[in-house]
């Protein structure tokens, strides 16, 4: 078993050399080239892998998801099983996809003693259950566990109570990690993945499209629903009382509009919720393709918009700051939003802003990127599956490149001697050993592999919806 903790380190002296050479413009056969591209980025996602096949091992000492979190997908085992299973596919690693299974078992079991009480995507039982249906659809044995789970799954989204817009509303009622879009895309997403799907899924996918409606509607004094008001903002955020004294309307792909667009997408792909549903995703995308605010090299997004004081309702200043470039916030999730957008609804020019403004993003400085760290939430490896996605989606061959570069500066900081080689970095100088799917190595995996396997990155649903 190569997951021993013999299994030989990730030299960074190797990667660092790999890159320099791969930045000299030469000219070689594509075929070639494409070799020398797999070679980069297979031998690290091999050693990423077996290092967090290790997880598996309960007796080796090791950074490990906490308690609540364990059974998670952004920070629990369920994010490192899923990575693991792909890594078993792309790498044609048998004892990959065992590990997979062991860390899958390691989620289940943790449930015993912490039950998941919360439905999210990413931190509830909704991320559970989307991964234990990748797992299905490559091993039938799963199944009958996975419609067990469904139907509780669907009946607890339809018992949830749910925060109704007015006043303003926090954004775990609604967004892509917590709330209703990642809920909703999630339930969209085992329904088309499903023989049979159980009746409460159903009736939950229409229940959440209509919920995400009532969000995005416009009240009588002008304000739309997913205004969040300063009493609501979450404890720790301080900057968004800060920048936003009176109130915000989030523009960030994690908690803000653009997650509520990807998942009504995925709703009205599924026929869920009719025209009307259908109608909204071209009105929002229009809204979101027309409400940028302009640099000297393209368009973008900022954090959010502010509220007027008084009456609240939305302040828009074309010459706001931009927000960092990530998947959580600017222009990389922003556009994974509009892309998938533009092809529900027809919108060629909704595709035109979406890909200026990701164009931009590659062409934007290190320091006003302010991007720094290599995961999926805020770094490298977001931004490289945002370019990958955009690749698929639009067939335009400078995304791959840019994806390629993306996980190119993310190599350079591999470092053999920390247990999972890649670590996250929520502020300069700060590392944190995270072996999970959202902010930590497990995601930088994933990213890795995707040009590996291009057509195999079905797991990036469950970062854009």
């Amino acid at each position: 078993m190569r997951n021993d903790p013999s299994y030989p380190p990730l030299h960074k002296n190797t990667i660092l050399i790999w890159s320099k050479i791969l930045a000299v413009p030469i000219s070689i056969d594509r075929r070639v080239w494409t070799m020398a591209m797999d070679s980069i980025f297979a031998r690290p996602a091999e050693q990423v892998a077996y290092r967090l096949a290790q997880l598996a091992d309960p007796d080796l000492s090791l950074p490990r998801p906490r308690p609540h979190e364990a059974a998670g997908l952004a920070s629990g085992y369920s994010g490192c099983a899923l990575a693991l299973l792909y890594a078993g596919q792309v790498l044609n690693a048998p004892d990959l996809t065992e590990s997979a299974r062991a860390l899958l078992k390691q989620a289940a079991d943790t449930t015993v003693v912490h039950a998941i009480h919360q439905p999210g995507l990413h931190n509830g039982l909704c991320g559970f259950t989307a991964v234990l249906a990748e797992f299905a659809g490559q091993e039938p044995r799963y199944l009958p566990t996975l419609r067990r789970l469904a139907d509780q799954l669907g009946t607890k989204l339809l018992e949830t109570t749910r925060s109704r817009p007015g006043d303003g509303l926090p954004f775990t009622a609604y967004d892509l990690i917590s709330g209703a879009a990642g809920q909703l895309a999630t339930t969209v997403r085992l329904l088309t993945m499903m023989d049979s799907p159980p009746e409460s899924m159903s009736n939950a996918a229409e229940h959440l499209a209509d919920y995400l409606m009532q969000i995005t509607d416009i009240d009588e004094h002008g304000r739309p629903g997913w205004l969040i008001t300063p009493d609501r903002y979450p404890i720790g955020f301080s900057w968004y009382g800060e920048r936003s004294p009176h109130g915000m309307y989030n523009l960030g792909l994690a908690h803000g509009l653009p997650g509520i667009l990807a998942a009504l997408c995925t709703a009205a792909r599924a026929g869920i919720g009719g025209t009307p549903v259908a109608e909204r995703v071209r009105e929002l995308a229009l809204w979101l393709s027309e409400h940028t605010c302009e640099t000297a090299t393209g368009p973008a997004w900022p954090t959010a918009f502010n509220a007027r004081p008084g009456d609240r309702t939305l302040e828009y200043d074309p010459h706001s700051r931009p927000a960092r470039t990530a998947w959580c916030y600017g222009a990389p999730g922003v556009t994974a939003a509009l892309f998938s957008a533009a092809a529900v609804a027809d919108l060629p020019q909704v595709t035109e802003v979406a890909t200026a403004a990701l164009r931009n993003v590659r062409h934007t400085n290190s320091h006003d990127r302010n991007v720094f760290s290599v995961t999926l939430c805020h770094g490298r490896a977001g931004i490289a599956a945002s370019a990958h996605r955009a690749y698929r989606m639009t067939g335009i061959e400078e995304f791959s490149r840019m994806r390629d570069e993306e996980l190119e500066v993310a190599i350079s900081h591999a470092d053999p001697t920390r247990p999972f080689i890649f670590a996250d970095e929520p502020q300069h100088g700060e590392y944190i050993d995270d072996p999970g799917f959202l902010t930590g190595a497990a995601g930088v995996l994933l990213s890795l592999l995707s040009p590996l396997d291009p057509k195999r990155t079905a797991w990036d649903a469950l970062l854009f919806l």
